[in-house]
């Protein structure tokens, strides 16, 4: 398990799942700021491999990290990516809607 980001305004915990899935959890604000940290919790990984983002306390989302999503989402393998977004709050899940985020991500 990694702990990366503290004092970044969103803490990320990355840690296996039962599933064998990696689940990063995000906190707080989810921006620029955050670009190298978030980065890290996925580049050393091959394409294919299975995330889930733990939005549950994520309470705002900037342009910068919809840009780094796709960026994840490129990096693991574009169409063929499992890449969950759960636990989404409202105001979140509606940036995510209008950006067409659905079509890419599973969003639950």
């Amino acid at each position: 398990m990694w702990e990366l980001g503290v004092n970044w305004g969103c803490i990320v915990n990355v840690e296996r799942d039962e599933t064998g899935a990696l689940v990063v959890r995000l906190e707080k604000e989810f921006t620029f700021n955050f670009r190298e940290k978030f980065r890290k919790a996925y580049i050393d990984n091959p394409a294919g491999t299975r995330y889930v983002l733990d939005f549950g306390r994520v309470t705002y989302i900037d342009s910068s990290a919809l840009g780094m999503l796709l960026l994840m989402h490129e990096h693991n393998g574009g169409g063929n990516t499992e890449i969950k977004l759960t636990n989404i709050q409202d105001r979140v899940r509606k940036i995510l809607q209008v950006a067409n985020f659905d079509r890419l991500f599973a969003i639950s």
